[in-house]
């Protein structure tokens, strides 16, 4: 069951409103709408300016870290039984942060602009990872993913590289899609216009800035490329695997959109 939170009152984007203490309280930050089921537990410093933001927790989770919202209509949906400790920003409007069931991830999250996207799948972790979404890109990570420290996903260099002779901009913004099962090593750096193919691995400090279509293998230098073919990899170590256990993170093969329904206790309409 959630509780649901409606503030009164609507704030200038000016005038932000900072909330140290935690978050689940009877009045929550005007401009924001909590929906928290009862377990879940947010403990994230709140500091908003603007209207119709609304932040869902799901049944289980625990969120701590900041969240900052300036502009209008942004969306935070946080699965079941989520361990999220993370400095999340959104600026300008309508944009959207969706994380999955059983997510532990912490570091930073940015969104500036309009109508943009950070999605997360079910069984991801990633405890020391900086995300940034810019530029009307979106950024999509799948399901049972494994991201060490220092790692870096970003769809823009942030600046203008431009040719003196024409003046176009040579390093557009691009978006960024991680599929599922994919291990990023220590210091990895995903920038825009990259594609990785589910069940991949990307050796450390590796810079990965085109598409990688292939399943089954490992990514590593900079520039990445392939190094090698037909593997797979699992979260434990043992000397030996039984190839029927390989594929068991396709059990986590809920769509994002469906199990947040089901986390929430809600149930979607079909037509």
């Amino acid at each position: 069951m959630f509780q649901f939170f409606r503030s009164r009152k609507v704030l200038k984007p000016a005038s932000p409103v900072r909330v140290p203490t935690p978050a689940k309280a009877t009045i929550p930050p005007e401009g924001v709408t909590l929906e928290i089921a009862e377990t879940a537990t947010l403990k994230s410093k709140l500091i908003i300016a603007g209207e119709g933001h609304v932040i869902t927790i799901g049944a289980g989770s625990r969120v701590c870290g900041s969240i900052r919202l300036k502009g209008r209509n942004h969306h935070i949906t946080i699965g079941q039984d989520v361990d999220l400790n993370d400095h999340i920003t959104m600026r300008g409007r309508d944009n959207r942060i969706t994380i999955g069931n059983k997510v532990a991830i912490g570091g930073d999250m940015t969104i500036t602009g309009n109508g943009k996207s950070i999605d997360i799948g079910n069984g991801t972790v990633a405890r020391d990872t900086y995300i940034l979404c810019h530029e009307e890109q979106y950024v999509r990570i799948g399901r049972a993913c494994l991201f060490s420290r220092n790692v870096e996903i970003r769809t823009t260099d942030a600046h203008a590289l431009i040719c003196r002779e024409t003046g176009e901009r040579l390093n557009p913004s691009q978006p960024i899609e991680i599929g599922d099962h994919v291990w990023l090593g220590v210091g990895v750096l995903v920038s825009k216009g990259a594609k990785i193919a589910e069940d991949n691995v990307v050796g450390a400090k590796s810079f990965v800035a085109k598409p990688f279509l292939e399943s089954g293998t490992v990514i590593a230098g900079v520039p990445a490329k392939v190094v090698k073919r037909g593997v797979t990899w699992q979260r434990d170590t043992r000397e030996k695997y039984d190839p029927d256990e390989l594929d068991g993170w396709r059990a986590l093969a809920i769509p994002l959109s469906l199990s947040l329904y089901l986390s929430s206790g809600l149930l979607p309409f079909v037509v």
